[in-house]
């Protein structure tokens, strides 16, 4: 893909719900004197589009528009990019990737579960199947066996397969392994626990893994990572400015904090009025979102980096950012919103990132940063949280549930685990539930067509017709969240029938079919492309997606108010392009743990990996990449799963020469071949 193309792609997407809005807040001061009407590039529809075109919004509208204006990259930016372009791409052809043949790897035969010898319930997860016919995609849908995991079963197959792995992995497990002794919350629990950590240790250590290599250069080093540039105003110099991509040990904060008193952040992470960025801010970054960029893009961002950087390299140095990064925000910032605009979305992205950033460095934190930091988060951003979460949730919009239900849930988590705190815990279990039940129910009953005449596929979700890129930050807070779960011993991933593996195909799919030269053959049945196959929109008209009504409508750009709704029956996709948002973690457990097929999704991963991070998503490659055959399947066997009694009787039958085991290998397998032929 051309570098111009793959930096089209890396925006810093910033959302909102366009239906629920509350009362408009007036806008002060003067009209800017800029073509606020002329918003119509993908960069700035995925990321003004849904701004509402009233004057009230004109000025925020105007300034988002103009930082997502179309730019021409300087010569030194084009060639830093077409060198990390180079650098990924080099590690894809170079280190093969076995866990993601599945026509040959050791993971194209699923785990060798012993249902019926050990009574094992069994659930089918279903996903669609994508093949080209005729010169057009057609699917189908094709059904899984797979286990109904609870926390007894969760344990004993991983014990079991801890029991066999080197001693020195063993060792490390128990050492950074801890379980608080009221809430039963184990440590650590970052979405990454002390299996896949103690596991990381030892690959590093012995270089015994050329891809946790390559992800540890993508981390430290920004090896493959391509910066994310924004135009700098005339007025600060021009150019370009983009936030760093590497992970130093040290000089981040050469020049002070970036921790800011008072954060008051509307649509598009635009400051609102009268809001002073950090002094230690780069006089070259953009003034006017310095709120978003020192706390998501900078801060939280990098401690989560510093924090597997202590783990990669076993440089304390990190460790030691990590807490003085924190404590500076915790101990800083006293006002915190809007919490009518994107204040709980910034305050989500940021403190799920810096929650499962001090997870990992708690045997550090001798200055009790996470008591000062959790008391922080519940005084101060939390009510903006709750506000989006309890109150407004309450409404109970059509639709309602998307990223940013998403990201929260991640941040509510991340939270619970972090301070030992059950309700918190499970108030994110909740809305992590509710918003995969919500997001993801097309496809299915009544919800497999709308209007009469527009069908949904399985494993679209609300943001779909939407844009892909805001798409996959609601996969991947809910992806992320359940592996927060899995390292509690709880299985998330099954949600509403396992539906966020079919939508990991769906959206893997469309990226797929963009990358390969952009073919419109390839794409899902109904799927077109934004930029070239939309209609245009009537005269002085602009497209503006409704997520209650999920259709596209054109609105009188002068006033925003409804000329007339498109329901021709298509989906038309903008913002397409990979983001590493927890799929690498989807992948891990959905075809590494469970033993399903997730084709597209494994040809996505083979052109994109390493994950970088990305607010606070991301790096999965480092921390879960080919690590379920050791953590997973090695433990998958009748004797570590049956009860006594069947256990005596599983070891008799293995000194007869009978594999309890081998019987079940077919579960795994489509339902009509099973019926075919399996067991």
């Amino acid at each position: 893909m051309r570098v111009s193309a793959i930096l089209a792609l890396l925006l810093p997407g910033l959302v909102l719900l366009q239906q629920q809005l509350p009362a408009a807040v007036a806008e002060p001061g003067v009209e800017p004197a800029v073509a606020w009407r002329s918003c119509s590039s993908e960069q700035q529809i995925v990321n003004c589009g849904q701004i509402p075109l009233t004057r009230r919004f004109r000025a925020t509208r105007a300034a988002c528009c103009r930082m997502y204006r179309r730019i021409t990259l300087p010569s030194s930016a084009v060639s830093i990019a077409s060198v990390a372009v180079a650098q990924q791409t080099n590690v894809t052809a170079g280190i093969p990737r076995n866990d993601l043949n599945l026509s040959g790897g050791y993971l194209s035969a699923p785990p060798a579960y012993p249902y019926s010898t050990c009574g094992i319930p069994s659930q089918l997860a279903s996903v669609p199947v994508y093949s080209l016919v005729n010169g057009a995609t057609q699917y189908t849908m094709t059904s899984f066996t797979v286990p109904s995991l609870n926390k007894t079963l969760i344990q004993k197959i991983k014990t079991a397969a801890q029991a066999l792995l080197p001693a020195a992995v063993r060792g490390n497990i128990t050492g950074l392994r801890s379980v608080h002794s009221s809430s039963g919350i184990i440590h650590p629990g970052s979405a990454v626990g002390p299996s896949e950590l103690a596991l990381l240790l030892n690959r590093l250590s012995n270089s015994s893994s050329a891809v946790q290599l390559a992800a540890r250069s993508t981390l430290i080093d920004g090896t493959g990572v391509v910066p994310k540039n924004r135009a700098v105003p005339a007025a600060q110099g021009g150019g370009v400015w983009a936030p760093p991509t590497n992970c130093p040990v040290t000089g981040y904060q050469a020049a002070g904090s970036l921790a800011m008193p008072n954060v008051q952040i509307r649509y598009s992470g635009i400051n609102a009025p009268g809001i002073n960025c950090s002094a230690a801010y780069d006089p070259r970054a953009p003034i006017t979102i310095c709120g978003h960029v020192s706390f998501v893009e900078m801060d939280a961002q990098m401690v989560y980096k510093m924090a597997l950087a202590w783990y990669a390299t076993g440089d304390a140095r990190y460790a030691t950012q990590v807490l003085s990064i924190i404590n500076a925000w915790a101990t800083t910032n006293t006002d915190w919103g809007w919490h009518w605009e994107n204040g709980p979305l910034e305050a989500g992205w940021g403190i799920a990132a810096m929650a499962r950033a001090l997870e990992l460095v708690r045997s550090r934190d001798t200055s009790n940063v996470i008591g000062k930091f959790l008391s922080w988060v519940n005084k101060v951003p939390m009510q903006d949280m709750l506000y989006y979460t309890v109150t407004l949730t309450a409404k109970n919009l059509p639709n309602q549930y998307g990223n940013w239900h998403s990201t929260l849930a991640e941040a509510y988590m991340a939270l619970g685990v972090l301070g030992n705190n059950r309700t918190m815990y499970n108030s994110g279990v909740s809305t992590f539930t509710a918003t995969v039940a919500d997001y993801l129910k097309w496809g299915k009953g009544s919800f497999a067509t709308q209007y009469g005449n527009v069908s949904r596929l399985p494993g679209e979700c609300s943001e779909t017709m939407r844009d892909m890129y805001h798409s996959q930050f609601g996969l991947g807070g809910l992806l992320q969240a359940a592996e927060i779960a899995w390292q509690q011993d709880e299985d998330l991933y099954s949600a509403s029938s396992y539906a966020l593996a079919a939508a990991m195909e769906l959206h893997a799919r469309v990226t797929n079919a963009f990358a390969a030269n952009k073919s419109t053959a390839m794409l899902p049945p109904t799927f077109k492309y934004f930029d070239t196959q939309m209609p245009k929109p009537p005269a002085n008209c602009s497209w503006q997606f409704n997520m209650g009504r999920q259709l596209w409508q054109a609105v009188w750009t002068a006033n925003g108010s409804l000329n007339y709704e498109l329901m021709d029956g298509n989906k038309y996709m903008l913002g397409i392009g990979f983001l590493p948002t927890g799929w690498e973690m989807g992948y891990n457990h959905y075809v590494g743990r469970l033993g399903m097929q997730l084709p597209e999704t494994a040809a996505m991963l083979a052109r994109s990996w390493p994950e970088w991070q990305e607010f606070h998503w991301g790096s999965g490659t480092l921390t879960h990449a080919e690590t379920a055959q050791q953590l997973w399947r090695t433990g998958v066997t009748s004797i570590a799963i049956c009860n006594k009694a069947t256990r005596r009787a599983a070891r008799g039958a293995a000194a007869d020469g009978i594999t309890t085991e081998s019987a079940a290998v077919g579960t795994a397998e489509p339902a009509a071949a099973a019926a075919a032929g399996g067991d």
